[in-house]
């Protein structure tokens, strides 16, 4: 939706702590329900109107160098 909304759905603690931290979910260690409780998340944020226009003429993300 334009850069301003993430969905997960079913997704586990283990894959969202390591989406949150850009490591393989594999890597985050933990208690068994880590893995096993899943979680539907829609996070949305409000545009930017000074953020830089992507070819669709809608904001974008700028990924830091």
């Amino acid at each position: 939706m334009g850069g301003t909304q993430i969905t997960f759905t079913g997704a586990t603690l283990q894959a969202l702590i390591g989406y949150a931290y850009d490591v393989s979910g594999a890597m985050v260690d933990g208690p068994a329900f880590y893995s096993k409780l899943r979680w539907d998340i829609v996070a949305k944020v409000a545009p930017d109107p000074n953020a830089p226009k992507g070819p669709n003429g809608r904001g974008q993300f700028i990924q830091p160098g």
